[in-house]
């Protein structure tokens, strides 16, 4: 997920969107308590990535991390998708592969309002009657 206006925001008030960022850690730190599996969440920038095994926690870290935005005037767009994804830390880098992080790219750069897109692979795996808005 992108957060929109970031650049801008850090170019024109860096102490107010340092502000943003701890409230957006406080809500990613939210969002790992609530899930009811295990996920990884990462902050790089204007970009947020969610990861887990499950469906569930990254569609409530989602949620959780769109209030957050919203709340402090913000908004974001991106893709949930699913697939290979390997992550290996090696003495304080972090290598990533993954094939839902494209997906979600490339969703991202398709949507035109600010939202947060499912991949249609993601919705044509699950059965129609597990799929509610």
């Amino acid at each position: 997920m992108d957060i929109l206006g970031w650049s801008n925001q850090i170019d024109s008030d860096f102490e107010a969107t340092l502000e943003l960022y701890n409230y957006l850690i406080t809500s990613v730190n939210d969002a790992r308590e609530l899930a009811s599996s295990p996920l990884t969440l990462r902050i790089v920038s204007d970009s947020i990535f969610v990861v887990s095994e499950h469906l569930q926690p990254v569609l409530q870290a989602s949620n959780l991390l769109q209030h957050g935005a919203l709340a402090n005037d913000c908004l974001l767009r991106g893709g949930i998708a699913f697939g290979k994804h390997v992550e290996l830390a090696d003495q304080g880098n972090l290598y990533v592969l993954s094939k839902p992080l494209v997906a979600a790219a490339r969703i991202e750069e398709s949507v035109t309002y600010p939202c947060i897109s499912l991949d249609p692979e993601l919705i044509n795996a699950f059965p129609r009657r597990t799929i509610c808005a």
